[in-house]
């Protein structure tokens, strides 16, 4: 029988600690889920690792790369000097 899981939580803490026990369990499709919304909400530079991360373990390295560039180009200020273009 599988489990239905819904993302629910306000906080980006809680929606990224419940993809963590995802990924725990070995539920990589949703616990990226949980990682997109998380990186949606928040954006910032860790929780763009926490999705990179699921990503790779899952063989999507191109999307991974791809976040990351485009993260990196989005905040030129903050990593100027490893910008890949």
């Amino acid at each position: 029988m599988q489990e239905a899981i819904t993302i629910t939580g306000d906080s980006d803490e809680t929606i990224n600690n419940q993809a963590k026990l995802l990924e725990a369990k070995g539920e990589l499709a949703l616990a990226e889920a949980f990682f997109r919304k998380a990186y949606n909400n928040a954006s910032n530079a860790d929780s763009l690792n926490d999705l990179v991360q699921i990503l790779i373990k899952q063989g999507k390295k191109a999307e991974a790369i791809q976040l990351y560039q485009n993260y990196l180009k989005e905040n030129r200020d903050v990593h100027e000097d490893i910008l890949i273009e």
